[in-house]
């Protein structure tokens, strides 16, 4: 059984609604620029001192983040009738939708064929640049579902701890 959340306000429901749609809109526009950059095949522009192998790694990780971001999707869709409500809809379901759809419109944006040399990441050594994307991903991915999970778990199952002495 899920406990319930106060009701929102007219105010807040629009505020919800309008996030919501701005994040939508942005990841519908950002996967309309990739497939169209894939059906005129622009090619990715990477620094001259990657080789090919580094390059060919750097799009697995890609595709990984990908995977991992179905999967936090999946995640939230599954454990979204266990979190809280609030009138007309839930609160917290809205709250980790638009992160998952910034995070998508993210992960597009990487994907999306650009010239990688003027970029913070391209500036890097390869190594580097690749830890620092799999580092900001997995924090940003791993909190997202820790957080989705956490909130769908039941109060009641959840421990409580007693710090101090009590006489």
């Amino acid at each position: 059984m899920t406990h319930r959340l106060p009701d929102l306000s007219s105010s807040s429901q629009a505020v919800l609604v309008c996030v919501t749609a701005i994040a939508l809109g942005l990841a519908l526009t950002r996967g309309m620029i990739a497939l169209y950059r894939h059906q005129v095949a622009v090619p990715h522009q990477y620094p001259a001192s990657w080789t090919s192998s580094q390059i060919r790694f750097l799009e697995h990780v890609r595709l990984s983040i990908g995977i991992a971001l179905i999967a936090a999707w999946v995640c939230l869709l599954v454990s979204s009738p266990a979190m809280p409500q609030s009138a007309p809809f839930g609160l917290t379901e809205v709250v980790f939708t638009i992160v998952l759809l910034l995070l998508t419109n993210a992960w597009v944006l990487l994907v999306i064929p650009l010239d990688w040399q003027h970029t913070f990441v391209g500036r890097m050594n390869f190594d580097r640049a690749v830890c620092f994307i799999l580092v900001w991903w997995s924090i940003l991915l791993g909190g997202s579902v820790f957080v989705i999970v956490q909130s769908a778990t039941e109060a009641a199952e959840r421990p409580v701890y007693v710090f101090g002495t009590y006489a």
